[in-house]
Order: C-alpha cells, then sequence, then structure tokens
C-alpha cells in the first residue's frame, strides 16, 4: 500500500512521498479521474482534487497521489510516480465523436465545446469537461500500463482498391478507399461527415498482452507442483 504524508511545519506545508512502488505485474482497477470547478472560473482535472481557503484548487497527476488544503489557502498535491498497471476490457476501450463543426476526435471521455469543436482524453482513465467559459479542457494519466488479454491484442490487415495494406486495429474504410487503423487494441475509428478516416495514435509501449496458459500448460504446472 502506498503511503503519503502531509506535514506540517514552520508555516509552511510541505508534501513528502513515500511510496512503495508495486510489482510491475500487479493489476489495479481502472479509476477514473475528475474535473472540478474552481472559484476562478476554471477547471481542474485530475485525481484526489481539493480546494483551499484562497479558493487554489489542484488535482494529483496520479490515482495514487493526494492532495491537500495547507492553512495558508492554498493547495499541495503528492504524487508517487508509479506507472498504473490495469487491464484492458471492453468498457475501457475508445470511441470516436464528432463534433457539430464536422471534426471527428478519438479517445475517452470526448466532450463539445460551445464552439462545435470535440476533443477526447488519451487513456481510459482520463477526463475531459466543458468549462464555464465554453472551451473543453482534458487529463489524460501518461502514468498507465494497460494488460491487453492476448485475444484482443490481434492485429488484423486489410487491402485497398489500391492494393495498400494496412495493419492494426478496428479497422475503417474511408469514403476513397483509404483503410486506416488504430495502433493500440484499445484505439478506435471513426467516420465523419467528410467519409474521412480518423483513428486514435497512442503509445504502444504502455500496453502488454497478457498471455494465456492453455489447459495442457495449467495441468502440466499443477503436476509438477504436486510432486514437489
Amino acid at each position: 500500500m502506498h503511503l503519503v504524508s502531509i506535514l506540517a511545519a514552520a508555516g509552511a506545508t510541505a508534501v513528502v512521498a513515500a511510496t512503495q512502488t508495486p510489482d510491475a505485474k500487479s493489476v489495479v482497477p481502472l479509476r477514473a479521474a475528475q474535473c472540478v470547478e474552481t472559484p476562478a472560473g476554471d477547471v481542474a482535472c485530475g485525481f484526489h482534487c481539493a480546494t483551499g481557503a484562497s479558493g487554489d484548487v489542484k488535482c494529483a497527476d496520479h490515482p495514487d497521489g493526494m492532495c491537500k488544503a495547507a492553512p495558508a489557502g492554498h493547495v499541495v498535491c503528492a504524487s508517487p510516480g508509479h506507472v498504473v498497471r490495469v487491464k484492458l476490457d471492453a468498457k475501457s476501450r475508445a470511441t470516436c465523436k464528432q463534433g457539430a463543426l464536422g471534426q471527428l476526435s478519438c479517445g475517452w471521455s470526448c466532450t463539445e465545446g460551445d464552439d462545435g469543436s470535440m476533443r477526447c482524453a488519451t487513456s481510459p482513465d482520463g477526463v475531459c469537461t466543458k468549462t464555464p467559459a465554453g472551451s473543453v479542457k482534458c487529463f489524460s494519466n501518461v502514468l498507465l500500463l494497460l494488460e491487453v488479454p492476448s485475444e484482443l491484442a490481434k492485429t488484423k490487415c486489410e487491402t485497398s482498391d489500391t492494393g495498400d495494406v494496412v495493419c492494426g486495429y478496428a479497422c475503417m474504410t474511408g469514403a476513397t478507399g483509404t483503410i486506416r487503423c488504430a495502433n493500440t487494441p484499445d484505439g478506435a475509428c471513426g467516420i465523419d461527415a467528410m467519409g474521412e478516416v480518423t483513428c486514435t495514435a497512442l503509445d504502444p509501449t504502455k500496453r502488454v498482452v497478457k498471455n494465456r496458459r492453455s489447459k495442457v500448460d495449467a495441468a502440466s504446472s499443477a503436476d509438477h507442483a504436486s510432486a514437489q
């Protein structure tokens, strides 16, 4: 378990993050970020947001982080900084949505601004919200590692009318015959009103495939264990 201590001394607040980094193979539930409106009319997004007496609002950039209002009225946050590993499922896959301007965006928590533009977060636990001014603000967790089941990690290859071969995930063909694919299993593609295809372009190094052992392998391991 992670320990974050908030220490106060000499009229100033210091934050010390004492963390025990989890095993790289440890899988935790996906925790969604939040957005909080500030008294100044802006929006702060992240995890465990806190509001100080002065109106200062801050959020941690990590789900295991912490924020606390200091006696002076400002907010101090601590983030452990380790990578969080979560299991990918159908609910955590990206989606594509089109705004009133015709712009197609792909990702998570897609939100349309007053100007008709659409913005999306780039992580499954990310969040987007419309500010009081009508613009859209998004937060994406860059310290997220997605565990992808092997059956979902199989790429697909498509051949266009021109003979080009494109491989990836969630591939779609546009009005002109152009094929585009997402580059990660949790990605998505969509077609806008003009017939153009837009896909997510996410970091494949933040995805790891979980190999499923066959029943024969599992039985063999059990026999080996019982023999010892």
